[in-house]
């Protein structure tokens, strides 16, 4: 394997670790991981676009919002030039809203490589489907995990904790 293979192979890790770190940033309420994750730009990118300028918005989005979990499917890239990518991720949302929701979403994702690190430039929100469900599943009892599976959970109050 040469070095230019094994360097590639490294960026295509890095850009999949953008899209895992904003679904866990999502997730875990964590602003200032989600905003180190976009290049900052000037301007702020047309719908359905998230840049950074998103970002610093997403706080107040998310005082209405009860949790999400976000997962992350599948994920393509393609290299522009050495410090450029574009790529498609998949993404199963689950979020509890003022309904609780589910959505089908494919993110169309822009990257550009700055000061040696991968970053997002945008992402393009495009939604394939979403649903509202007849219940609300963090409306269930609690679980009390380990001792029953069957519940709402508490895994969204303790990942904003580490």
């Amino acid at each position: 394997m040469t070095e230019r293979t094994l360097e590639r192979l490294w960026d295509l890790q890095e850009i999949r670790e953008l899209a895992y770190r904003y679904a866990y940033a999502v997730d875990s309420r964590d602003f200032d991981l989600m905003a180190s994750l976009f290049v900052k730009t000037p301007a702020q990118a047309p719908q359905p676009a998230v840049d950074i300028h998103v970002c610093y918005q997403m706080p107040e989005f998310f005082k209405t919002v009860g949790p999400s979990t976000l997962f992350v499917g599948n994920h393509l890239i393609e290299f522009d030039s050495e410090d450029r990518a574009h790529g498609s991720v998949y993404c199963l949302a689950f979020v509890d809203a003022d309904k609780f929701f589910d959505q089908a979403i494919i993110y169309e994702d822009l990257y550009e490589r700055h000061n040696g690190k991968w970053m997002f430039l945008k992402r393009d929100h495009l939604l394939w489907w979403g649903q509202e469900r007849a219940l609300n599943p963090m409306q269930q009892k609690p679980a009390n995990w380990p001792e029953s599976q069957i519940g709402a959970g508490k895994a969204h109050l303790d990942i904003r904790h580490r």
